[in-house]
């Protein structure tokens, strides 16, 4: 959900945690008392909010001139300018007396001085030379998709006068991403090959012509029913001045630019680290995606250990229903089962995750104390995104003019399998990234703790969310319990792949092979998830790192406290601060052992 900062992997998971759309209000907490460290960790998040102002709009955090702005983060300018104030916040950090503070400002300050030392170290990278590959994350794709991924409510006139001027400043992003792609080609820095190749149709389409069938034009279609006849004509012709004399030639001029020139330099190596310095970027992606000062070849050792551990649960699993043969075999009989598949509408895949909720729900009450004021809901994908999107959720908006979503993705409703859908559901939704991302927002924190999102935190909440399925009795059916497993073992593999494409020389062939063999996924699926992990190196290692930090912080508390301790008390201490990294978590639950007994 997941970061403002230079490092363009981490803003653009920002952007695809905060996708949403709309509903009913919330009130905001009252924040503490102001400090001289509240003051700092508010004015670095409003700089952040000025430099990434998508995060800002999708977070309905935005000004007027933020809602209007699209600031040009790819260019060496930018880059310095950021880089200058990560500097004077850390000086300013560095005048506070940490051993004065009290736990609460404690943990702020050290949350604070994380997320300046990351984002200075990431500065060092070269990051601006891949400034767009296949995933919706790119800035162009998020443009695309205004209508459908929160960037903008499109309700009045004024959103789209707005949108109209983030869109008039693409071109100048097109034409310096063009820039930087020239300059990584001189300097070897260049996405591979495959990645390339998915691409370039994607960016083609962009640049279609006929504004009929442009995703660019999609609000073109969305005007607001209330708009005067006069105003209508006036935006239909906005739209087409801007988009047929601006943003497709600007968009047509990057796909020529990627199919002439960049498209035969691509590299024929599939990781991070075959670029120049590669192997210090990726050590550094894998610092800031785990908040850990883990190598990846201890991750990679972890996860084949994981691995084998998965292979043995599914092997119990797999006897219990009577098939011989292969793990990977008995996955894909298990997918391919009538009953693995009942559903005939997307009404029907609806109703299922709504009656799944409704059994999860009453639950919550003895696993947590603290429960979100945010509503859930359960919507289906936005058709534009259902072919290239996966399920997930779009956190509410602090002013509550938008609920929690569980986006269920339903392309074909006959081949939706029920085995993941319980572990999936307590993942996305709740007690996942819902419980993490509405409590965050409701306490009585800085905004930067209320609403930044660290990798290892959230998507290891995520996954160990997942594991509270056990304590509900939802494992208990076999075929959810694999479903279960299947997860696990996806996230388990990624710390293979990962560190294998990026460290060790894995091909993108070898990766693919081995992801199959693991989950029986299908090889279209594995290729999809191995391209992911190809273009944001390190983020697929925090589900895993995250999950086995939180329980075994659990464990350490269960064992300190004995009878004292209480599961649900645990919970909200690890959700009680917002979001932070796994060295801060640790401390917070260290503290709270000791004052607990």
């Amino acid at each position: 959900m997941t970061h403002p900062s230079p490092h363009d992997a981490r803003r653009r998971r920002l952007l695809q945690a905060f996708l949403g759309t709309l509903a009913a209000p919330l009130s905001l907490p009252a924040l503490a008392a102001e400090s001289p460290l509240r003051a700092l960790a508010e004015r670095h998040f409003s700089a952040l909010l000025d430099a990434y102002p998508f995060w800002a709009s999708q977070l309905r955090l935005d000004t007027p001139v933020q809602a209007a702005s699209l600031p040009i983060g790819i260019a060496p300018e930018f880059r310095r300018r950021m880089d200058a104030h990560h500097r004077r916040m850390r000086a300013a950090l560095l005048r506070i007396d940490r051993g004065a503070l009290n736990d609460a400002d404690g943990i702020t300050c050290d949350v604070l001085r994380h997320n300046i030392e990351d984002a200075l170290a990431q500065a060092r990278f070269p990051d601006h030379l891949l400034p767009i590959h296949h995933m919706p994350g790119s800035v162009p794709f998020v443009m695309a998709a205004a209508a459908d991924n929160g960037l903008s409510p499109f309700r009045t006139v004024v959103d789209h006068e707005r949108h109209l001027s983030r869109l008039r400043r693409l071109p100048a992003w097109c034409d310096q991403a063009a820039a930087n792609m020239r300059e990584g080609v001189r300097r070897g820095i260049v996405l591979p090959t495959p990645i390339i190749e998915r691409m370039l149709p994607l960016v083609r389409a962009l640049a279609q012509p006929d504004l009929q069938r442009n995703p660019f034009a999609d609000p073109m279609r969305r005007l607001p029913a209330g708009v005067t006849d006069a105003e209508r004509r006036h935006l239909a012709q906005a739209y087409r001045d801007t988009l047929g004399g601006r943003v497709v030639p600007a968009v047509a001029r990057l796909a020529d630019m990627v199919e002439r020139e960049y498209l035969p330099k691509g590299q024929s190596s599939a990781g991070l680290g075959a670029l120049p310095g590669g192997a210090e970027w990726y050590a550094q992606c894998v610092r800031s995606s785990t908040t850990t000062s883990m190598t990846a070849s201890q991750i990679h050792t972890l996860g084949l250990e994981e691995v084998q551990r998965l292979r043995g649960e599914m092997a119990k699993v797999q006897a219990g229903y009577g098939f011989e043969g292969r793990l990977e075999d008995f996955l894909a009989w298990h997918g391919k089962r009538a009953e693995a598949r009942p559903f005939k509408t997307e009404r029907e895949v609806l109703d299922a995750y709504a009656e799944l909720n409704r059994r999860i729900a009453p639950q919550l009450t003895r696993l947590f104390g603290r429960i979100p004021k945010a509503p859930l809901e359960i919507r289906p994908e936005p058709e534009l995104t259902r072919d290239t999107a996966s399920d997930h959720y779009g956190a509410p908006a602090p002013d509550g003019s938008r609920p929690g979503i569980f986006y269920a993705v339903i392309p074909d409703p006959a081949q939706y399998t029920t085995p993941r859908m319980t572990t999936l559901f307590l993942h996305e939704g709740q007690p996942g990234h819902h419980y993490q991302t509405s409590l965050a927002q409701e306490l009585p924190l800085t905004r930067m703790q209320r609403f930044f999102f660290y990798d290892a935190f959230g998507e290891g909440w995520a996954l160990y969310a997942e594991t509270l399925g056990h304590d509900m009795g939802l494992y208990d059916d076999p075929n959810a319990y694999l479903g279960h497993l299947g997860m696990a073992m996806l996230r388990a593999v990624r710390l293979v792949v990962d560190t294998g494409l990026h460290e060790q020389g894995w091909t993108r062939e070898g990766a693919i092979e081995y992801l199959v063999a693991n989950t029986g996924y299908p090889e279209r699926d594995a290729r999809a998830q191995i391209e992911r992990y190809m273009v944001s190196p390190g983020q697929a290692l925090s589900y895993a790192v995250g999950r086995m930090k939180i329980e075994s912080l659990r464990d350490k508390a269960r064992a300190a406290l004995g009878e004292r301790f209480s599961l649900a008390a645990f919970h909200d201490q690890v959700l009680g601060s917002g979001s932070m990294p796994l060295a801060v978590l640790e401390a917070k639950i260290d503290r709270w052992i000791a004052g607990t007994r």
